[in-house]
């Protein structure tokens, strides 16, 4: 399973998300190559958001005028899913481990954003 991938660093073995996120600077640029690219990706297909996950990063934030929503990754909690109804597409926090939703601060939140023209960016830290 993906959340049991490890490397092993000297004796005491690392989760590869948590290894790299102790290179802030280069795990921010990767987060940004992943929006980057996924936003252009939205562009040229003429689509109004997009979204993807698996950074270890949780964040939603709207770039270019296209709205990008990742989900981070299920490994690690908090966790987030992407509600999508007629009104809106949106990141929300899953359900905790006791099995009910979280009142409240269903949606992730505020931080400094990783791009400059984004407008109200959403984000986690996990």
């Amino acid at each position: 399973m993906l959340h049991d991938l490890r490397i092993k660093l000297g004796a005491r073995p690392v989760h590869v998300a948590q290894y790299a996120k102790r290179w802030k600077r280069l795990y921010a640029y990767l987060r940004k190559s992943v929006m980057i690219n996924a936003i252009n990706y939205a562009a040229e297909n003429g689509f109004k958001a997009v979204t993807c996950g698996h950074t270890h990063y949780a964040e939603e934030q709207i770039v270019k005028g296209i709205q990008y929503i990742n989900t981070g990754a299920w490994t690690e909690k908090p966790t987030f899913y992407v509600h999508v109804n007629d009104n809106e597409i949106a990141l929300k926090k899953a359900a905790d481990s006791t099995g009910l939703k979280s009142h409240g601060a269903d949606s992730v939140p505020a931080a400094p954003a990783l791009h400059q023209n984004s407008a109200q960016p959403i984000t986690h830290h996990n």
